[in-house]
């Protein structure tokens, strides 16, 4: 018990560290890095981001459910559109310029190639800016859709 304590103790003093301002400065670099990739500029694609700060009752929910800390206390959802209709491959692009341009966990996941039984579909990836982690998730607005609205959704 003495463990889970500590461990949710440090998550807590590192959520004040971590805020929506550092989410802020990381928007603005990926906007930068994204907008100036001549590949992804080249499928007309537009990137609209969303992000948020994992509240405390979320992150000791999810030690006390999956028995791990999360790594995801701070996030960020990259949405795409394209004209393209098939255009799940532009999200492999965003990737790598995340790739490229940052730090970043071999724990990665493909729901695009392997989604949930629910439907969703996005990438995962670790990335480590400016002495912090966030979980970046890319997809675009069909999936998005469905994670909110459809069949991934929460209150479908």
């Amino acid at each position: 018990m003495k463990l889970v304590f500590f461990k949710t103790a440090s998550i807590i003093l590192n959520t004040i560290n971590g805020n929506i301002f550092d989410l802020q400065n990381l928007d603005y670099k990926i906007h930068n890095d994204l907008n100036s990739d001549k590949t992804i500029q080249k499928y007309c694609t537009t990137i609209k981001t969303e992000y948020r700060v994992k509240t405390s009752n979320r992150i000791l929910n999810k030690i006390i459910n999956k028995k791990r800390v999360p790594r995801d206390r701070l996030g960020m959802r990259i949405i795409y559109d394209t004209r393209y209709n098939e255009n799940e491959f532009i999200a492999y692009y965003i990737m790598n310029n995340i790739e490229r341009n940052f730090d970043y966990s071999y724990h990665k996941k493909d729901y695009i190639l392997n989604p949930k039984d629910n439907n969703y579909q996005s990438l995962h990836i670790n990335v480590y800016y400016d002495n912090k982690y966030y979980e970046i998730q890319i997809r675009n607005k069909n999936m998005d859709d469905t994670a909110k609205y459809g069949t991934a959704s929460l209150y479908h």
